[in-house]
């Protein structure tokens, strides 16, 4: 999978923004960027894989390159909200901001099913391990080029990986808000249907 570096990350997240302050349309400024920074990048879309790598660490086994999410427009139920805009530029922000996240020490959780996310929720989901890293790619989803994030997810020790993906093999992102550019948890989840039907949590092979 062509998937961007964190430089080109940061290269192509700024020439979006100078694109969009020059006047230039949202989906003209994301394919501009992407064409000057990885022009190769920008026509590699492959298949997203069936099963996922792992290797095992100290602290649990990681599980390699996870679709997570996808650029797309999420229209609601209620008229009166206005539709939400995942495009390439969200993504590549929500990247840089769980970076930083985790240059400070702080790792994003996954859950067992949803957490009820805002204020004055106090319900808690059990956690089975943390985000490690994320990036973005072009893979292939309905049958046309989609920019996805990635990511490598830890499942720690206290739980078994295997039986994990067996029982939860959806998967759902989390969000505070969609104008806050982070993904604030990732959610593994038994049978409600995910809003994006990736392929299921099965593991490859467990490496050194």
């Amino acid at each position: 999978m062509a998937k961007f570096t964190p430089e080109e990350r940061k290269r192509i997240s700024a020439k979006i923004k100078t694109l969009r302050d020059e006047g230039k349309p949202q989906d003209q400024a994301i394919a501009v960027a992407v064409k000057s920074v990885a022009p190769q990048k920008s026509r590699l879309a492959e298949v997203l894989p069936k099963r996922y790598d792992t290797y095992e660490t100290p602290y649990g086994t990681v599980i390699l390159g996870v679709p997570t999410f996808a650029e797309h427009t999420r229209v609601y139920a209620n008229p009166a909200t206005a539709p939400s805009h995942f495009g390439l530029d969200w993504l590549l922000d929500a990247c840089d901001a769980a970076d930083t996240r985790r240059a400070e020490g702080y790792l994003p959780p996954i859950h067992d099913e949803h957490q009820p996310l805002g204020p004055g929720s106090q319900a808690s989901r059990p956690r089975l391990g943390y985000s490690l890293s994320d990036t973005v790619g072009l893979a292939l989803m309905n049958g046309r080029p989609t920019w996805v994030t990635f990511s490598d997810l830890l499942i720690e020790k206290e739980h078994d990986a295997e039986e994990v993906a067996r029982r939860l093999p959806y998967r759902s992102i989390e969000l505070e808000s969609p104008s806050i550019r982070e993904i604030a948890a990732l959610a593994l989840i038994e049978s409600r249907v995910p809003y994006f039907r990736f392929p299921l949590l099965r593991l490859h092979r467990v490496t050194g």
